[in-house]
Protein backbone atom coordinates (compact mmCIF):
# COMPACT_ATOMS: atom_id res chain seq x y z
CA UNK A 1 0.00 0.00 0.00
CA UNK A 2 1.29 3.46 -0.82
CA UNK A 3 2.52 5.53 2.60
CA UNK A 4 -0.49 8.12 1.39
CA UNK A 5 -2.81 5.12 1.93
CA UNK A 6 -1.71 4.17 4.87
CA UNK A 7 -1.32 7.52 6.51
CA UNK A 8 -4.89 7.96 5.16
CA UNK A 9 -5.97 4.59 6.75
CA UNK A 10 -4.39 5.06 10.00
CA UNK A 11 -6.40 8.72 10.59
CA UNK A 12 -9.35 7.09 9.51
CA UNK A 13 -9.26 4.51 11.63
CA UNK A 14 -8.58 6.32 14.58
CA UNK A 15 -11.33 8.48 13.92
CA UNK A 16 -13.82 5.97 12.84
CA UNK A 17 -14.52 7.67 9.18
CA UNK A 18 -15.43 4.90 6.99
CA UNK A 19 -14.00 4.71 3.31
CA UNK A 20 -17.70 5.81 1.79
CA UNK A 21 -17.75 8.57 4.49
CA UNK A 22 -14.07 9.65 3.57
CA UNK A 23 -15.51 9.61 -0.10
CA UNK A 24 -18.78 11.40 0.93
CA UNK A 25 -16.93 14.07 2.86
CA UNK A 26 -13.61 14.73 -0.14
CA UNK A 27 -16.33 14.61 -2.65
CA UNK A 28 -13.96 11.60 -4.45
CA UNK A 29 -15.60 9.26 -6.00
CA UNK A 30 -15.41 5.55 -3.45
CA UNK A 31 -14.14 3.40 -6.39
CA UNK A 32 -11.00 5.97 -6.46
CA UNK A 33 -10.17 5.33 -2.92
CA UNK A 34 -10.86 1.56 -3.15
CA UNK A 35 -8.38 1.28 -6.35
CA UNK A 36 -5.92 3.70 -4.71
CA UNK A 37 -5.69 1.65 -1.59
CA UNK A 38 -6.10 -1.56 -2.77
CA UNK A 39 -3.43 -1.41 -6.44
CA UNK A 40 -0.41 0.60 -4.68
CA UNK A 41 -1.45 4.00 -6.39
CA UNK A 42 -0.30 6.65 -5.65
CA UNK A 43 -2.86 9.46 -5.44
CA UNK A 44 -3.41 12.41 -8.10
CA UNK A 45 -2.58 15.82 -6.53
CA UNK A 46 -5.97 16.70 -6.99
CA UNK A 47 -7.32 13.48 -5.35
CA UNK A 48 -4.70 13.90 -2.36
CA UNK A 49 -6.09 17.27 -1.80
CA UNK A 50 -9.81 16.69 -1.56
CA UNK A 51 -8.53 13.78 0.98
CA UNK A 52 -6.29 16.00 2.97
CA UNK A 53 -8.90 19.03 2.76
CA UNK A 54 -11.25 16.89 4.10
CA UNK A 55 -9.12 14.94 6.76
CA UNK A 56 -7.72 18.44 7.91
CA UNK A 57 -4.16 17.43 7.16
CA UNK A 58 -1.61 18.81 4.63
CA UNK A 59 -0.47 16.82 1.51
CA UNK A 60 3.03 16.52 2.89
CA UNK A 61 1.66 15.19 6.43
CA UNK A 62 0.02 12.44 3.93
CA UNK A 63 2.47 11.56 1.34
CA UNK A 64 5.56 11.04 4.45
CA UNK A 65 6.66 7.89 5.87
CA UNK A 66 5.89 9.28 9.55
CA UNK A 67 7.22 6.17 11.12
CA UNK A 68 10.75 6.50 9.14
CA UNK A 69 10.66 10.21 9.86
CA UNK A 70 10.32 9.70 13.44
CA UNK A 71 12.88 6.92 14.02
CA UNK A 72 15.36 9.47 11.56
CA UNK A 73 14.32 12.03 14.06
CA UNK A 74 15.24 9.74 17.23
CA UNK A 75 18.38 9.48 15.63
CA UNK A 76 19.24 12.95 15.24
CA UNK A 77 18.11 13.93 18.88
CA UNK A 78 20.69 11.28 19.81
CA UNK A 79 23.41 12.30 17.65
CA UNK A 80 22.89 15.98 19.50
CA UNK A 81 23.24 14.18 23.00
CA UNK A 82 26.61 13.31 22.00
CA UNK A 83 29.59 14.45 23.50
CA UNK A 84 31.91 15.96 20.65
CA UNK A 85 34.40 13.10 20.88
CA UNK A 86 31.53 10.07 20.97
CA UNK A 87 30.09 11.72 17.36
CA UNK A 88 33.42 10.33 15.95
CA UNK A 89 32.55 6.91 17.65
CA UNK A 90 28.71 7.11 16.69
CA UNK A 91 29.59 7.55 13.02
CA UNK A 92 32.60 4.82 13.31
CA UNK A 93 29.28 2.47 14.16
CA UNK A 94 26.41 4.40 12.36
CA UNK A 95 25.93 2.09 9.87
CA UNK A 96 26.06 -1.17 12.61
CA UNK A 97 23.22 0.52 15.01
CA UNK A 98 21.16 1.52 11.87
CA UNK A 99 21.51 -2.34 10.87
CA UNK A 100 20.78 -2.92 14.69
CA UNK A 101 17.03 -1.18 14.54
CA UNK A 102 15.96 -2.98 11.99
CA UNK A 103 16.31 -6.42 13.52
CA UNK A 104 13.49 -7.65 15.35
CA UNK A 105 13.27 -6.43 18.80
CA UNK A 106 14.42 -9.82 20.80
CA UNK A 107 16.97 -10.11 18.22
CA UNK A 108 18.49 -6.33 19.23
CA UNK A 109 18.31 -7.39 22.59
CA UNK A 110 20.08 -10.36 22.65
CA UNK A 111 22.82 -8.74 20.66
CA UNK A 112 23.15 -5.88 22.87
CA UNK A 113 23.48 -8.38 26.15
CA UNK A 114 26.28 -9.92 24.06
CA UNK A 115 28.52 -7.36 24.01
CA UNK A 116 27.48 -6.30 26.82
CA UNK A 117 28.53 -9.45 28.39
CA UNK A 118 31.13 -9.48 26.29
CA UNK A 119 32.39 -6.39 27.25
CA UNK A 120 32.30 -6.96 31.21
CA UNK A 121 28.81 -4.26 31.47
CA UNK A 122 26.30 -6.38 31.76
CA UNK A 123 24.82 -5.69 34.85
CA UNK A 124 21.88 -8.37 34.68
CA UNK A 125 21.64 -10.33 38.68
CA UNK A 126 21.68 -13.62 36.93
CA UNK A 127 25.88 -12.57 35.15
CA UNK A 128 26.32 -11.07 38.53
CA UNK A 129 25.23 -13.88 40.38
CA UNK A 130 27.57 -16.13 37.85
CA UNK A 131 30.44 -13.33 38.40
CA UNK A 132 29.52 -13.95 42.65
CA UNK A 133 30.08 -17.89 42.07
CA UNK A 134 33.16 -17.64 40.45
CA UNK A 135 35.06 -15.41 42.58
CA UNK A 136 33.77 -17.71 45.50
CA UNK A 137 35.01 -20.73 44.09
CA UNK A 138 38.57 -19.01 43.20
CA UNK A 139 38.82 -17.75 46.40
CA UNK A 140 37.80 -20.88 48.03
CA UNK A 141 40.61 -22.90 45.42
CA UNK A 142 43.51 -20.37 46.53
CA UNK A 143 42.60 -21.20 50.08
CA UNK A 144 42.91 -24.94 49.58
CA UNK A 145 45.94 -24.81 47.99
CA UNK A 146 47.70 -22.16 50.32
CA UNK A 147 47.76 -24.60 53.08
Amino acid sequence: MHVFWKNVCSIIDYREISLKMLATLSDVPYSTIINGKKKKLQPSIKTASKIASALNKSIESLMCDTTRLQSECSVFKLKKSFRKNDIALYRKYESIIAYLEKLPVGTRESIINLILTVAGRNTDPESESKKLATKEHTAHYVTENDD
